[in-house]
């Protein structure tokens, strides 16, 4: 049974835990950023150190090598450059060509007649193997402007 000093005791007990822990053992923040800190500190020498050794090591070979490279000078080759030019001229010429021909409306062919094949009402004759006779249907000639059959001439292009 829970007598008055178990009551005390409880009592006692809570109220020691809610003032948080007595022991500091288990706990240390300076400690802990301290390490933290200190690792940190410990990447980042560890990175420029690093960093340097590889500058070096490369800077020194570049020196090096670039030492030992003879300049040379570029020599114009006039006739090269005109036979360039000739062929691009050429080309060019042969584009516009092109593109004359392309941009050029082309005519449309006569739209087929349409075949209609009406549904067939006799039964005798459900035999899908048999053919019947196409039905020829004329072209709509009641729109207003004949022109919307035609297909727009294709964009000029410019260069």
């Amino acid at each position: 049974m829970i007598n008055k000093p178990n009551i005390n005791r409880l009592v006692r007990d809570i109220l020691r835990r809610s003032a948080g822990p007595r022991e500091h053992n288990l706990m240390h923040p300076e400690r802990d950023w301290g390490i933290g800190f200190g690792v940190a500190l410990l990447f980042i020498v560890g990175g420029v150190y690093w960093a340097w050794q590889t500058h070096t090591l490369h800077r020194s070979e570049a020196t090096k090598e670039e030492a030992f490279v003879p300049s040379t000078n570029a020599v114009y080759q006039e006739a090269e450059v005109e036979k360039a030019l000739d062929l691009w001229a050429e080309r060019k010429a042969r584009y516009e060509a092109i593109k004359i021909e392309l941009s050029a409306p082309t005519p449309l062919p006569p739209p087929a007649e349409a075949i209609i094949t009406p549904p067939s009402t006799n039964n005798e004759d459900s035999n899908p193997d048999t053919p019947t006779p196409p039905t020829p249907v004329e072209p709509d000639t009641t729109s207003p402007n004949p022109s919307q059959n035609e297909n727009p001439p294709p964009p000029q292009l410019e260069f």
